[in-house]
């Protein structure tokens, strides 16, 4: 045997051991993976058996977004209403069409001219569903007139309605619960959303004129004159509308967590509608803001799947999506890192610290590693969000219940799934 063919096979021997034992070592690494692998899905094997035999119906899927793979299903192309849990799609849609600086526009125009202090003509008011618009920021846009050298109006105050249609209630909102806190006037002027006394919420009917009112006695505290009796609200709007004399702005990045956070329904609303007058500038209405969302839910993927959606807070009982569509919609929020999961996930409520779920799972695995949005409506009790595992995996899951008649029960069983969740 030759002096070539000795050193080729040593160095075929060299090269088949390195092979044997990095081969060992991807097995002992893919081996430890797997048991971890193999031991959620166990758990969650268990957990179906559960779900069988729930007095209610529930719909759940778990993908793991680290491994880019799904670890659990259960009837997740089942329509389902998933009420709060809605607020998700609006968000993504918000964060992917407005980003966190877009913003929420409340403007005051003079139409008219200004002659010894009077303005011979008319001050408009124009909403832009600003759900943080304040008393202060009333206070400010009366001191613009003010400043602007008006000390009487001769004119009308107009509160200028024009950015949606005259639709107060969503489509399948109850009646008789309207308005409150929970279910709110879909007018795009308001003040002070959350912070009135229960004294006052039989302003909420007519929050816009409301909000009109307050202005004009802002005015007069300011120094300018006006007459009530000439106040007025357009739904159809002033042209043109003048020169410009104040503008309040509030960004997203100031909405998002009180929207998902608290679940506050006319935050989303107001979001929706925002939404919606990208799409239409005037007499923007509910179809409108669907079709930005249904746009979002098509990019992530969600368009062979059937849901119905109807408004942008999940109050309607004939909204409807799947568990597998809303586990769609977080794959694509989570590909979208700067965009769209980092606002996102800071905005959500957090296990046993934060919003909605502060006062659940106070303790165990699943403590401040859940970052979820729930969902309760009169017969509907949900949670869909994200989890952390601990072996460092990120996960995102929807457990999706309805006919629940005992909210509760209902919570501390998807509190249960969670602890599991982040084993």
């Amino acid at each position: 045997m030759n002096k070539i063919t000795l050193t080729f096979l040593f160095a075929t021997i060299i090269a088949l051991a390195l092979t044997s034992c990095k081969g060992k070592e991807e097995g002992k690494e893919e081996k430890t993976v797997d048991a971890w692998t193999e031991q959620m899905n166990h758990n969650l094997a268990d957990l179906a058996t559960h779900l069988d035999n729930l007095p209610y119906t529930t719909a759940m899927s778990v993908y793991n977004l680290s491994a880019d793979s799904f670890l659990f299903n259960y009837h997740e192309r089942q329509q389902m209403i998933p009420a709060s849990t809605l607020k998700l799609l609006t968000a993504i849609s918000a964060l992917e069409n407005l980003g966190m600086k877009g913003e929420f526009h409340t403007t005051l125009h003079q139409n008219g001219t200004v002659s010894g202090g009077t303005l011979h003509g008319d001050l408009i008011l124009v909403g832009g569903f600003d759900p943080l618009l304040s008393l202060g920021d009333l206070q400010s846009l009366a001191h613009s007139v003010k400043s602007a050298g008006i000390n009487r109006i001769d004119g009308r105050i107009i509160g200028d309605l024009s950015m949606t249609d005259t639709l107060r209630m969503g489509n399948g909102w109850s009646w008789d619960d309207y308005p409150s806190p929970v279910t709110p006037y879909l007018t795009p002027l308001f003040i002070d959303h959350q912070r009135l006394s229960s004294k006052a919420w039989n302003m909420i009917a007519n929050s816009d004129m409301y909000c009109l009112r307050t202005f004009a006695s802002e005015l007069m505290k300011a120094g300018v004159s006006v007459d009530y009796e000439r106040l007025l609200l357009s739904t159809n709007g002033v042209s043109p509308l003048g020169k410009e004399l104040c503008r309040i702005s509030h960004s997203l990045s100031r909405v998002l967590p009180t929207m998902l956070k608290d679940s506050d329904n006319l935050y989303a609303e107001a979001v929706f509608y925002r939404l919606a007058s990208l799409k239409k500038k005037k007499g923007a209405s509910a179809k409108d803001g669907l079709s930005m969302v249904k746009n979002t839910l098509t990019r992530a993927g969600c368009d062979n799947f059937n849901f119905r959606i109807v408004d942008g807070s999940g109050l309607s009982p004939y909204d409807n999506m799947t568990a597998e569509s809303q586990i769609r919609l977080l794959i694509y929020a989570y590909n979208e890192k700067i965009m769209l999961f980092s606002p996102l996930y800071s905005s959500l409520a957090v296990a046993g610290k934060s919003g909605t779920l502060s006062m659940r799972m106070t303790d165990g695995q699943a403590y401040n590693r859940i970052h979820a949005k729930t969902g309760t409506s009169a017969n509907s009790c949900c949670l869909t969000g994200f989890a952390k595992a601990s072996n460092g995996d990120d996960l995102a899951f929807a457990i999706l219940s309805n006919g629940v008649l005992n909210p509760n029960r209902c919570r501390a069983f998807q509190d249960e799934i969670c602890q599991i969740l982040c084993q």
